[in-house]
């Protein structure tokens, strides 16, 4: 491995590391509380990076989010990492069938990773006892996640995609 390409990807890891910091933050945010929703931004980038193989999503990655999702919403310790490992798994067979899609169908492919999604945190938290989560609040969050959609893949396709295109032909 040369240096050069041995830069790149450290600047790659860290792009990701900051983006996924980031996304993170504004997820915990008191404004997102104070509305009554709270968008899954980090769900989309890891939807984004692993459908689309960006060269910074791993498995040791997801774990660490995983880790800090849970000090910050004061969930048991390797809650969000199952549920991390479990969509991880679910995208990984999804891959092939999404790669070449289109916006549209990827934003379909997207919405349904979404339901799954909320379907693993509302049985999780369920079986650890917490309070149920309403659906209607789940839904809002969801739709407001699905419609930041175009906007998120764009820019993390700008970050990434610099020198080349982006895989969905309609973000150019």
């Amino acid at each position: 491995m040369t240096m050069t390409s041995m830069t790149k990807t450290i600047l790659n890891h860290l792009k990701f590391f900051i983006l996924s910091t980031f996304f993170l933050s504004v997820e915990a945010m008191d404004f997102w509380v104070k509305a009554g929703i709270r968008p899954f931004l980090f769900l989309t980038l890891v939807y984004i990076s692993l459908i689309y193989s960006l060269p910074f999503l791993n498995v040791f990655s997801l774990l660490v989010f995983g880790f800090l999702k849970d000090g910050y919403y004061d969930y048991p310790l390797g809650y969000s990492n199952c549920q991390f490992i479990v969509l991880y798994l679910f995208l990984i067979r999804q891959k092939k069938t999404q790669l070449l899609s289109n916006l549209a169908a990827s934003w379909g492919y997207f919405s349904i990773f979404l339901v799954i999604a909320c379907g693993l945190q509302i049985a999780g938290l369920f079986y650890l006892g917490y309070h149920p989560i309403p659906i209607t609040h789940l839904m809002c969050d969801g739709l407001i996640t699905l419609s930041l959609f175009p906007l998120m893949a764009k820019g993390i396709f700008w970050l990434t995609y610099k020198t080349s295109s982006p895989p969905l032909c309609e973000l150019k």
